[in-house]
């Protein structure tokens, strides 16, 4: 496990099946149940058709925290007054993210699944650009994120190779596949 004590960003990385999204919506559970501060999630489903853009999961983001606050909600309502366009565009979808991040202090953001999106490396909609994006909107603020994936080499060069952000990293390991089938329920229920 990589570790940076002010890291604003946990990375849980493991092979497929090994139980990461459950992980996370016991998690994203927990912080709902147990901290006062606000929560945002977004769980990457191959069968989605917003899986082709990791932005997608900022909406998500907002959507959920102007649904729980009404400073924000009435930011975000006066913003799409005040525009006449119906499709918001992505600089004002990051724009209103950041702000949101400075109206609402202490958010928790989680995303599960980033592997899963299929345009990880294309432009604008680049890995490198999702980062940097979530990246600005949180400079200034405590809000933490939280991203679940495969530790896929596309994924690990982007969040290990920058400029930007302090990380922790978390491997979740293979050690349950070596082990018996019947030790196996016995940990899993241990761990719940």
């Amino acid at each position: 496990m990589q570790q940076d004590t002010n890291a604003k960003l946990l990375w849980i990385n493991g092979p497929p099946g090994f139980g990461k999204t459950i992980l996370c919506a016991r998690i994203v559970e927990h912080l709902y149940s147990a901290l006062q501060r606000p929560v945002a999630h977004y769980f990457f489903s191959s069968d989605l058709e917003t899986r082709d853009d990791p932005f997608s999961i900022i909406r998500a983001w907002v959507s959920q925290i102007v649904s729980h606050h009404d400073e924000a909600f009435e930011y975000v309502r006066q913003r799409w007054e005040a525009d006449s366009d119906s499709v918001v565009a992505r600089p004002t979808t990051l724009a209103t993210f950041k702000r949101l991040l400075h109206i609402v202090p202490g958010c928790l953001c989680v995303a599960d699944g980033l592997d899963e999106c299929t345009s990880l490396d294309i432009g604008n909609t680049s890995l490198t650009a999702f980062f940097r994006s979530v990246a600005d909107a949180m400079s200034g603020t405590n809000t933490s994120v939280l991203l679940a994936s495969r530790n896929e080499q596309r994924i690990r060069s982007t969040v290990t190779d920058n400029d930007f952000y302090s990380f922790t990293e978390y491997k979740i390991c293979p050690f349950l596949a070596a082990h018996d089938s019947g030790v196996r329920p016995s940990l899993s229920a241990a761990s719940v």
